[in-house]
């Protein structure tokens, strides 16, 4: 049992990783990494008010 739990976690990878990879091929490296890793601040949207009933 934990040989086939360790082969189907051998096929797993990560979604970032890839985009790591791929930041790491570029001259702007560390610019794309930090894109990846400190994203922009995001802005919290407030639900519209209440509508009386």
């Amino acid at each position: 049992m934990f040989s086939r739990a360790e082969e189907v976690y051998d096929h797993l990878s990560l979604p970032v990783m890839k985009l790591v990879t791929n930041a790491l091929k570029h001259d702007d490296w560390s610019t794309r990494l930090k894109s990846i890793l400190d994203p922009p601040e995001t802005v919290e949207l407030k639900d519209e008010e209440e509508k009386p009933r």
